[in-house]
């Protein structure tokens, strides 16, 4: 599916995302071209990127470790990861409440990979992560790729109440001694 504004050429850009991926019940992967600042055709110079975000668990519960894995590929050839790619990225719930930032940078592989724990007092809902990536010799993402998923609430362990004993004692004290 692709989604684009119309090319008028009265402006100077146009702005336009493709979505290659789509998400599952296990996961979220959203791959997305690099929603980009695209400058008029004579200007072709620069290359654009490709980011992918795959969440390892959808939904997750509060109190539980999230994991998101952050690739980033040449637009040109999907087959060529771009190492050293800067990525900044941002959470939040349906409120629009920042949960977080997060920053890093893309691995020998194009990969990033960010953990954190989702707190215990988030409230249920969906929750949108929001990526940004920019490298050498690539025009940088100017919106953000975006990825949603669910936060239900966090899961309370039963534990097992410890059984209570009830002893009936007498203490008998046969001569005077320090506990009389």
């Amino acid at each position: 599916m692709a989604i684009s504004c119309a090319n008028d050429p009265s402006l100077k850009s146009f702005n336009s995302v493709n979505v290659i991926g789509v998400a599952n019940n296990n996961n979220v992967a959203v791959i997305a071209s690099s929603p980009q600042h695209v400058s008029p055709p004579n200007n072709t110079s620069s290359k654009l990127l490709l980011t992918s975000l795959n969440l390892a668990k959808n939904p997750i519960s509060a109190g539980e470790e999230a994991t998101l894995k952050i690739r980033v590929f040449d637009d040109s050839n999907p087959n060529a990861t771009i190492s050293g790619a800067k990525i900044t990225g941002i959470a939040g719930d349906s409120n629009d409440t920042t949960t977080m930032n997060f920053n890093g940078v893309t691995d020998n592989s194009g990969t990033f990979t960010y953990k954190w724990m989702v707190d215990n007092d988030s409230r249920p809902g969906l929750f949108t992560v929001s990526v940004l990536a920019s490298a050498t010799g690539y025009k940088s993402q100017l919106i953000p790729t975006k990825a949603t998923f669910k936060v239900d609430s966090a899961v309370v362990q039963q534990q097992e109440a410890a059984p209570q004993h009830t002893f009936n004692c007498r203490l008998f004290i046969s001569k005077p001694g320090p506990c009389a």
